[in-house]
């Protein structure tokens, strides 16, 4: 029994070292939008070990995505979550069905509070980022899980309760194809909208890259139209003989069609 749990322990270890890793590198999506995936260590400890090993595995896990992030609200809800899941085996409840019903009673309210409060979003974004984070545990979750139904090895932990009713050959079927599914339609999701987004970003940065040169194009013209007018008035005036204040009258006309000169005016040496 001994070895057992030294077992369970070593491998909830490897677990939360795993998903520590690949915590501090969270997969950028679009904008400041990141998808997590070391969460799912947590996951797999929950379903073949229950809540307490769970919250041992997320809490190392947890710190990758803490120190990504600086942010601590990611060891109250991911802890949080952690237990749920491993609570929610222990009654044989699937964990995506568990996931889905914390990340919209417990994880998405508390989510929406802490940024209200203790950031700086903008209130418009605030339901996009809510949303995507349920989004993203329902992800990582569905990954774990298919992770444990595919690693053979992990079915040795599995646990073994002759008082309890097992789930039907149907249930675990259909469990399998709703993981499967679960899957594809956000993976597919998200590489849309990752790839939408960015070619929005795309259009937007090439729009702004022609109203740049279109802009540039128009200064440029009016400076060259300018300089040219100031050439004509230098070459005229030098060889105009006429006294000071006639040619300032010609200069004012001439500052009639340039509105752009702030002023045209004769000076002496001096600058008056």
């Amino acid at each position: 029994m001994e070895k057992i749990k030294q077992q369970k322990l070593l491998l909830a270890s490897v677990l939360g070292l795993v998903g520590f890793i690949i915590n501090l590198y969270p997969l950028p999506l679009f904008a400041n939008v990141q998808l997590i995936l070391g969460n799912a260590s947590y996951v797999i400890s929950a379903v073949l070990f229950g809540p307490w090993y769970a919250l041992y595995t997320a809490t190392i896990a947890i710190t990758g995505l803490f120190i990504s992030w600086g942010s601590p609200h990611v060891y109250l809800i991911f802890l949080i979550e952690a237990v749920c899941i491993g609570l929610a085996r222990r009654k044989e409840l699937y964990s995506l069905y568990a996931s889905i019903a914390f990340w919209i009673a417990i994880g998405m309210p508390l989510f929406y509070l802490y940024a209200t409060f203790y950031t700086n979003l903008p209130n418009s974004h605030l339901p996009f980022i809510v949303l995507k984070q349920g989004i993203n545990g329902v992800f990582y979750t569905a990954l774990g899980s298919f992770l444990v139904i595919l690693t053979p090895s992990f079915w040795l932990f599995q646990p073994k309760r002759k008082d309890q009713q097992r789930q039907t050959f149907s249930a675990q079927l259909t469990y399998v194809f709703t993981l499967v599914i679960t899957l594809a339609l956000l993976l597919a999701a998200l590489l849309f909208n990752n790839q939408f987004i960015k070619r929005q970003q795309d259009l937007l940065s090439q729009n702004i890259n022609e109203s740049a040169l279109h802009i540039s194009n128009l200064a440029q013209a009016y400076i060259n139209t300018h300089s040219r007018a100031l050439n004509s008035a230098a070459n005229w005036l030098s060889l105009n003989k006429r006294n000071t204040e006639q040619q300032q009258i010609a200069l004012s006309k001439l500052h009639q069609q340039y509105p752009g000169f702030i002023t045209m005016l004769i000076t002496n040496e001096t600058g008056k």
